[in-house]
């Protein structure tokens, strides 16, 4: 018999309720919400919402501007910058 369980059960936690995690719910929310909107109207705002986050997101443009420089070294940083925009913007889409 194995000793440690090897799947992983999630328990809502009532702490999850607190207030350290409102912003959390809101976002999920709001997530929720653009969803139900039709593609003609969700997929501009999302795409706002992402190129937004991105630029946020220092660490997270970083690496995928070093992976675009490693996979296509032919490419311009101006060409490299556009494609993380588009990543970025299409990727709240998905």
């Amino acid at each position: 018999m194995k000793k440690y369980k090897s799947e992983f059960i999630p328990e809502f936690k009532k702490n999850y309720l607190s207030p350290v995690y409102w912003s959390t719910w809101f976002l999920l929310g709001m997530i929720a919400g653009i969803s139900m909107f039709p593609p003609l109207f969700r997929d501009p705002v999302l795409a706002k919402i992402g190129r937004w986050a991105g630029r946020l997101s220092k660490k997270a443009r970083r690496r995928a501007t070093i992976n675009l420089s490693l996979c296509f070294p032919e490419k311009s940083d101006t060409e490299r910058e556009i494609i993380v925009d588009k990543m970025f913007a299409t990727a709240l889409q998905s």
